[in-house]
């Protein structure tokens, strides 16, 4: 007999003993053999603790995300002061703190939106006073060297620096950026009207 014809009388006798097993089962009233159960799908990650209480630079006050943020919006921005993207990407920084310092206006609704920059500069203490004059730049800095006590939440090993991550008012992620961004100031805004659109 040719081997393929060896084949499907394989595959006939096979299903013929189901159909006896199924049908046994069922003259004695038992219920039918399970089916295979098919494998879960995985489950998401627990949701990372984004919240940080950080020291200021130049101040002895802790921040804590948390606080700071409650009933707002935030833009968190990770960066070190050796950093040649991040030195690139500050002055954008500081164009998104020039706009919300900025006078109140009723049609941006900017006076709910704060910005946190954390610096993971290793000794930030000696290295960044003198950086912050030099590139005049005025925004909020809290201390994270090295990323110690954020880089696992907010995945800095793995997405690098600059990054940026904004909050709702809920303390939810709406959207992350990552690497130089040009329109960052547009880009942050942009995600912020949309959840003001979708409340």
């Amino acid at each position: 007999m040719k081997p393929v014809r060896i084949f499907f009388v394989s595959i006939a006798v096979g299903a013929l003993a189901m159909v006896a097993t199924l049908f046994a089962h069922a003259q004695k009233g038992d219920p039918a053999p399970p089916e295979p159960e098919s494998a879960a799908p995985p489950t998401d990650a627990k949701t990372p603790d984004y919240d940080f209480k950080l020291p200021r630079l130049g101040a002895s006050e802790k921040v804590s995300l948390k606080s700071a943020g409650k009933d707002k919006y935030v833009i968190v921005f990770f960066w070190a002061s050796d950093c040649p993207l991040c030195e690139t990407a500050l002055p954008h920084v500081q164009e998104v703190a020039d706009y919300l310092a900025a006078p109140p206006d009723p049609k941006s609704h900017r006076d709910d939106i704060i910005l946190l920059t954390v610096a993971l500069d290793p000794m930030p203490e000696k290295s960044l006073p003198m950086y912050m004059r030099n590139g005049h730049f005025k925004f909020t800095v809290l201390l994270d060297p090295m990323g110690r006590r954020t880089k696992d939440a907010y995945r800095l090993e793995k997405d690098g620096i600059p990054l940026t991550y904004v909050f709702n008012r809920k303390g939810q992620v709406l959207g992350s950026i990552q690497g130089f961004q040009k329109d960052l100031l547009a880009k942050v805004v942009n995600l912020i009207n949309l959840d003001r659109q979708n409340p």
